[in-house]
């Protein structure tokens, strides 16, 4: 038995074992019509089984010129059947609604995402294992950057855009091929918030366990604390809610199935309080008191002084390494000792000043926000800074900072490069490609 047929059985039989929880199957194509033999190919095809809970939208069939995007609906066995027949490494036909497509590939080994994945293979909030059926050569040289028009169809500036809006895929992985995409509906988490006072909020959906079937394993650490626990869900609440006595920076929660062990979903969350707070108007006494207990750190920084230039060009500095990392909080009117002292300020509106400083020579623009804060009597101004999100951030467009330990440090030119190199990839993605 060939590679690529030991590795058909193992797809069927991942099929076979999570067949109880899929229902129809939904096929999303974007295909390429050879100019001389009319034939039509393969670029991407994504199958993807709904759950049994799941509508499945309306069948398209969107026509420009030579290219096509196609979505139809089969069953669970008409997949196993087409499964059977890929071909392995030499062109053949296959069968999809009433089309005749011409693939050509080898089935590939399957691997596992979870949707918090910044580079999410395909856009699909559950844990999901995705097994690729592709060739060496890439099929999209021969499509260009066209925009993708006609007079009785959407427009879409491009073939990336149709990829991501129709097919439901990045357009920025290797997506060339057929890709089997076997989501797992027994749970995942909707949602992990940190509220006042010091409490944890997590949310799970499930599509066909009961609540009582999930575990949640919890692991919460700050420089200072460590926490581990088990999450219990009762049947028929989809959210839980645990105390906490210390104010995390890290947080993991795995999804567990009780049956098997599996893991169904997966949630790492850096909180820098400019996280939890981000959704709350003010910050409570209790968790600006814990921070300034435990340091400064990689997402807390304290600031004394906000008199002078160079004092407010330290918090512009300190905002592009918190936001060229995970955020972070600068608690202005907090001495290098974690001494509540207030702050030292300029002549009028020190807020204004901050903001700015930071507006004119922080780029691109930073996230943040910005309040008085009043602790133990005294006169604080807090800067909550979000972590940046798709690009690489500079004070006065040529020092890159990030944040090692409770220091600023510059950047590299190499890793400044990388860096570039990987938001470049992430920009195309969510901005107009």
């Amino acid at each position: 038995m060939s590679l690529h047929q030991t590795r058909v059985q193992d797809l069927l039989t991942k099929i076979e074992k999570q067949k109880h929880m899929y229902g129809s199957v939904l096929v999303s194509c974007f295909l390429y019509r050879d100019e001389i033999t009319s034939i039509w190919t393969n670029i991407t095809t994504l199958i993807v089984p709904l759950s049994e809970k799941e509508t499945a939208p309306d069948p398209a069939r969107l026509v420009y010129g030579n290219l096509m995007l196609l979505k139809t609906i089969i069953t669970l066995d008409e997949l196993v059947e087409l499964i059977k027949e890929l071909p392995e490494k030499t062109p053949a036909e296959l069968k999809i609604a009433d089309l005749t497509i011409s693939v050509q590939g080898e089935l590939d080994s399957g691997y596992r995402h979870f949707p918090q994945n910044n580079y999410l293979f395909v856009d699909i909030k559950w844990g999901y294992e995705v097994f690729p059926y592709r060739k060496d050569k890439n099929n999209l040289q021969t499509i260009g950057y066209d925009p993708m028009v006609s007079v009785d169809l959407p427009l879409y500036p491009n073939y990336k855009y149709a990829l991501k809006d129709f097919i439901g895929i990045n357009p920025d992985r290797d997506v060339c091929g057929i890709f089997f995409c076997l989501p797992n509906y027994g749970g995942r988490i909707d949602y992990v918030t940190f509220d006042e006072p010091l409490q944890l909020s997590i949310g799970i959906e499930t599509r066909y366990k009961e609540n009582t079937d999930i575990i949640g394993k919890l692991y919460c650490s700050n420089e200072k604390t460590l926490m581990q626990q088990d999450i219990m869900f009762e049947n028929n609440q989809n959210s839980t809610v645990t105390s906490l006595n210390f104010v995390p920076q890290y947080v993991q929660i795995l999804l567990l199935s009780k049956k098997d062990g599996k893991i169904l979903d997966k949630r790492e969350t850096y909180f820098n309080l400019s996280d939890a707070a981000r959704d709350r108007k003010d910050i409570s006494d209790d968790e600006l008191l814990e921070l300034i207990k435990n340091g400064e750190n990689h997402c807390v920084e304290f600031k004394k002084a906000i008199d002078t230039p160079d004092k407010l060009d330290e918090i512009a500095q300190t905002a592009v390494a918190f936001a060229n990392n995970q955020g972070g909080i600068i608690i202005i009117g907090v001495d290098d000792h974690g001494k509540i002292v207030g702050y030292t300020r300029p002549s009028d509106k020190p807020k204004d000043k901050i903001t700015n400083t930071i507006t004119n020579k922080c780029q691109p623009m930073i996230d943040y926000t910005l309040h008085d804060k009043k602790l133990q009597g005294t006169d604080l101004i807090i800067v909550q800074v979000n972590a940046g999100r798709n690009n690489l951030y500079a004070y006065e467009q040529i020092h890159f900072y990030k944040r090692t330990g409770a220091t600023n440090s510059h950047i590299p030119v190499y890793e400044i490069n990388e860096l570039r190199k990987q938001n470049s990839i992430n920009d195309e993605h969510t901005e107009p490609y």
